[in-house]
Order: structure tokens, then sequence, then C-alpha cells
């Protein structure tokens, strides 16, 4: 259930204006698919004064 959570914030974050210098791997794309119930680490960059949220 975390998961999803975590999957639905970072949607969510992507599409919001302050999260569009947020660029993310392409290993995160459509279609990703993430093993339940295991820790999930998300990288990316963004711009060094960007908020962290």
């Amino acid at each position: 259930m975390k998961l999803l959570l975590y999957a639905a914030l970072l949607v969510a974050n992507a599409t919001s204006p302050a999260a569009a210098q947020l660029k993310l791997p392409r290993l995160f794309s459509d279609h990703t698919v993430l093993q339940r119930d295991r820790p999930l680490h998300v990288w990316g960059w963004a711009r060094a004064d960007a908020n962290a949220g």
C-alpha cells in the first residue's frame, strides 16, 4: 500500500508546476513494474534551490 501511495505522490508532484524541473531516470517511466512490500529508492535531478517538499 505504501508503494502505491509513493507512486501516486510521485505522479501528483510531477504534474505540479513546482516539480516541473525534476528529472527522473528513464527507469521510472510508463508501465514500470515495482515490487510491493519492498523499500523503494527513487532518485532524480533538480535545481539546487528547488523545494524538497
